[in-house]
């Protein structure tokens, strides 16, 4: 099972580590996620587009009502551009994610499944970008919006956007922004709860996504990365300093943290960490039995003398 604990004591500020500020400019962690379930089949996942190939999916029907769900409470799969969400080599141009040097240490793919490799990014958008006037405008957010049953909800302009890797049983959270945070940046009134789309939990969507799969329970690995919230980053700055990195965030292998250590606990309780548990908790029939076991916190490749790190 998944135990996230709360912080319960501060564990300082981003004011506090030694280094230059673009160093925590994002904190990402690789889990390892334990599987005390076992499944014979490990045949290939094949995807076009965003649908998994049709012919092995676990349940059809299910998916197509999760589909009809998304854009009942107005969201849409949006354009995701593959050779910069699905592509993690330490030498292309405009790669964010440079963590080929990881990848390959722990079997992984790094290149899209267009080019060859197993991995496909997934934008999931609460508005429509593609919606225009007839003059040609493109319509914007704040002038968004959809009905149920007779109730007239607005686009936030929230957005969860994912790389899996279902053949490996790989998980990628790259940047979620949610629908409460969302209407207060591209809205112009106060939204309350009960105008937010009912749908809308990173782990549902996620786990929606992953559960297309025919081997689900494959899951091993959840890399979390574009975090910058201010709950996640002076726990990361803490146990960095704990461990004596006073000069930096550490390349691969990186520091690992055990469960079920203090410093392990704390993290999964973080913001991105619950998004984990409670992925693993809501799922446990789909997913099987699991827990997360450890917790490597490690930046990327570094290639220019003002590039920041990508933890």
């Amino acid at each position: 099972m998944v135990y996230a604990k709360p912080v319960e004591k501060p564990f300082g500020t981003s004011s506090s580590f030694p280094s230059e500020p673009g160093l925590l400019y994002r904190q990402d962690s690789a889990l390892h996620l334990a599987n005390h379930s076992s499944t014979s089949d490990q045949q290939s996942v094949q995807i076009a587009g965003i649908d998994w190939d049709t012919s092995n999916t676990l349940d059809d029907s299910s998916w197509q009502r999760f589909k009809d769900e998304l854009a009942t409470w107005g969201w849409f799969e949006g354009e995701y551009n593959q050779d910069v969400s699905a592509n993690f080599g330490d030498k292309i141009p405009d790669v964010k994610n440079m963590i080929e040097v990881a990848l390959t240490a722990l079997g992984l793919s790094t290149t899209p499944m267009k080019d060859g490799g197993k991995n496909i990014g997934i934008s999931i958008e609460h508005n429509d970008d593609q919606l225009k006037y007839e003059d040609g405008e493109e319509v914007p957010i704040d002038e968004q919006n959809y009905e149920v049953d007779g109730k007239t909800y607005p686009n936030t302009g929230a957005w969860f956007r994912f790389t899996l890797n279902p053949e490996q049983g790989v998980i990628f959270g790259q940047d979620f922004l949610g629908p409460k945070a969302a209407a207060k940046e591209n809205l112009d009134w106060d939204v309350k709860k009960e105008e937010l789309p009912k749908l809308s939990i990173a782990s549902d969507i996620l786990a929606a996504y992953w559960l297309r799969s025919p081997t689900p329970k494959n899951l091993k690995y959840w890399f979390g990365q574009d975090v910058t919230n201010e709950d996640t980053v002076p726990i990361i700055i803490k146990i960095l300093l704990n461990h004596g990195y006073t000069e930096g965030v550490p390349t691969w292998p990186g520091l690992q943290l055990n469960m079920p250590s203090e410093e392990a606990l704390v993290l999964l309780g973080s913001p991105i960490g619950s998004t984990v548990a409670f992925f693993l908790i809501q799922h446990k029939e789909e997913l099987g039995l699991k827990h997360v076991s450890s917790i490597t916190i490690f930046r990327d490749l570094k290639t220019e003398p003002d590039h920041n790190a990508e933890v």
